[in-house]
């Protein structure tokens, strides 16, 4: 990070793109990825959680939660499984009527709203935002909806 601040993250998403080959084609055949993205946002909570709960935010810890590949793929494993949800719904000829459309809206605007609100409650919060409690928000509008086309 001192040299060279962007190396993280192309080195994470090299990361991730190593692992697509693999982990894609096992995602894309989960028969319920609503409860798939479950389990993965439980498992993103994990390291943020003993990081708070063992820790006094160090430099380590932090740096670890920020950048280590192996802690933010769950959130790549979130996309993967988000394209399976699409590519059912698309399959089953379901739309996303406006009552849904505006759902998805008021989930990402809360989502949103818990975020800021959070954010001014301390650094735990911090840590648990970035990594795993957003991720719902993130993929709100395409979990409650289907791809266009």
């Amino acid at each position: 990070m001192t040299f060279n601040p962007p190396s993280w993250s192309i080195s994470a998403l090299f990361f991730f793109y190593l692992t697509f080959p693999w982990l894609a084609p096992r995602l894309r055949r989960v028969l319920h990825p609503r409860r798939a993205m479950l389990w993965v946002n439980l498992i993103y909570l994990i390291p943020p959680l003993i990081v708070v709960f063992t820790t006094h935010y160090g430099v380590p810890e932090t740096g670890i939660l920020h950048r280590n590949p192996l802690i933010r793929l769950p959130e790549f494993a979130a996309g993967i499984l988000l394209y399976t949800f699409y590519a059912q719904q698309r399959d089953a000829g379901r739309s996303m009527s406006p009552s849904r459309q505006l759902l998805a809206l008021l989930g990402v605007a809360a989502s949103i709203a818990a975020a800021l609100f959070l954010l001014g409650r301390g650094h735990a919060w911090y840590y648990l935002l970035h990594d795993g409690l957003l991720l719902p928000g993130a993929v709100d509008a395409g979990l409650r909806g289907r791809a266009v086309g």
